[in-house]
């Protein structure tokens, strides 16, 4: 998340929430305790990503064969979408109307 996009986050939350006082100076009071915590969050992950050794692929896919499984596509087996069970199904069509 930027700090940016945080900044417009608590404008909204102190608007709907009815926060009393100048919102300007409020938001920038936030910001002012938020951003460091961002910007040691963003500095630590950097740091660690540095750590990390970069590996040869190893595995299945590494050997030309194409990823199966739900795991490696996001889908069932073969490449087909799972069916909802028909009571799930029901829920839904009935949250529609």
């Amino acid at each position: 998340m930027t700090a940016e996009r945080l900044r417009q986050a608590l404008w909204r939350s102190f608007l709907r929430y009815g926060v009393q006082g100048d919102l300007e100076a409020t938001v920038h009071a936030a910001m002012n305790v938020i951003e460091p915590v961002l910007l040691a969050h963003d500095t630590e992950i950097q740091r660690l990503l540095l750590l990390i050794p970069v590996k040869p692929a190893t595995g299945r896919a590494a050997t030309g064969r194409a990823a199966t499984g739900r795991a490696a596509t996001g889908r069932a087996v073969g490449g087909r979408r799972a069916k909802a069970a028909p009571a799930v199904a029901a829920a839904a069509e009935a949250s529609l109307v």
